[in-house]
């Protein structure tokens, strides 16, 4: 079937499903409403939330990652009126993209977990990211609830205008919900102490890596502001495991373990990764890398950039993709391939028990989890030009 026919036959029913979610609407008067977005750590920030408000209520959440007008639609009509709460991420690639999900959703709780510095071609910076993001809030009723990352300075900022109540997270002093004693160092999982309204309680999560703590922070003060006590809100997070695809570890009976961490693969993410691998404590560690988006520096001197940054942290780093061979191959520690079965030869060749190896790429051009798919089975479909934006793993034609 062709693209243009598939617009086509999507716009038959997609456009006919957001007009009646949207006047269904207004059978939610008494269910939560929440909507959930920023540049990273959103589907995380989902699940936790869902996971916290059904230890104590009833409701919904979006069905997978999408966050569009037409996820929006499924999610809203498949909640019923005597619901308590109705999850939904909302995601934003340009200016005015939000507009139409937001007017279909209407929630009466609005979280932002993070602004970035993503989609540049069409925000032009994290300010125009934020602007865009904060229409989440706005949108919201008098007695909404603004539910944002205090140490995030864009969400700050906005944390002080906007007119409705503001639950705040982070590890500031000042936070609603504040994190202190964290400790996340791999083997690890991330743990912390977890403080609101004189109250204490230690969270020991199955997430990986600090840089999660944001969306779990999320998760506790849409908890808080919906009534949860901390202790519930602990004991759901804590039985949650990682979102796929978003550090999400994979131990083989070989005895190495991979890090899926390949839904998107961001230059200004990359830092909270080193830093992961930084603190990790394993035999060997590697990073494999893909397609990496960023604005401003030419493909030579990012991927030289990258590697420099890289080898600090990692004893192997691999490079693949059309791009890879700007990377520097040096002294072996470095190497680049074109394409993904390159690089799964390398691997079968010199991974030991031991190493930890993290995947970091884009989704719907990488396709890396081919990388530990490859250890516990055949992998018939190396493709290089496969753009279906979904997981390996659930692909029929994955084993073909």
């Amino acid at each position: 079937m062709s693209t243009s026919l598939k617009r086509r036959v999507k716009a038959l029913y997609q456009g006919p499903a957001v007009e009646a979610a949207r006047a269904y609407r207004r059978c939610l008067r008494s269910t939560r409403v929440v909507g959930i977005t920023g540049s990273c750590g959103k589907t995380t920030a989902k699940d936790l939330t869902a996971a916290v408000l059904l230890s104590r209520l009833s409701g919904r959440k979006s069905y997978d990652t999408t966050n569009g007008a037409y996820s929006i639609a499924r999610t809203l009509l498949a909640t019923r009126p005597w619901d308590d709460f109705c999850v939904q991420e909302v995601g934003a690639f340009a200016p005015g993209n939000i507009d139409r999900p937001l007017a279909v959703l209407r929630p009466n709780i609005g979280v932002i977990t993070v602004i970035g510095d993503d989609h540049y071609s069409s925000f032009r910076g994290a300010e125009g990211v934020a602007l865009e993001k904060r229409k989440l809030v706005d949108i919201l009723p008098a007695h909404g609830i603004a539910v944002l990352n205090l140490d995030d300075p864009h969400l700050a900022a906005i944390a002080r205008t906007v007119k409705v109540r503001v639950v705040s997270f982070g590890r500031a002093q000042d936070a609603d919900v504040r994190a202190e004693d964290i400790s996340a160092a791999y083997p690890e999982r991330l743990s912390f102490s977890v403080c609101h309204a004189g109250e204490r309680v230690r969270v020991r999560s199955r997430l990986l890596g600090e840089h999660q703590l944001p969306s779990v922070l999320a998760a506790f003060a849409v908890g808080a502001a919906a009534g949860v006590s901390l202790a519930d809100a602990a004991r759901a997070i804590e039985a949650c495991e990682p979102t796929p695809g978003r550090m999400e570890p994979i131990v083989h009976a070989d005895g190495v373990t991979f890090i899926n961490d390949s839904y998107k693969a961001s230059y200004w993410t990359l830092d909270v990764l080193f830093d992961f691998m930084r603190s990790a404590r394993a035999g060997r560690k590697w990073i494999v890398l893909g397609k990496i988006t960023h604005h401003g520096l030419r493909s030579r001197q990012l991927y030289r950039r990258v590697a420099e940054r890289a080898l600090a942290c990692c004893d192997r780093v691999v490079f693949v993709g059309p791009s890879a061979h700007h990377a520097p191959e040096a002294d072996g520690r470095v190497r680049a391939f074109a394409h993904v079965r390159e690089a799964d030869a390398l691997l079968r060749a010199e991974l030991r028990p031991g190493d930890l190896v993290l995947v970091k790429g884009d989704n719907v051009v990488d396709h890396l989890a081919r990388l530990f798919l490859s250890r516990v089975g055949t992998v018939s479909c190396w493709r290089e030009d496969c753009r279906l934006a979904v997981d390996c793993r659930s692909c029929r034609m994955l084993a073909r």
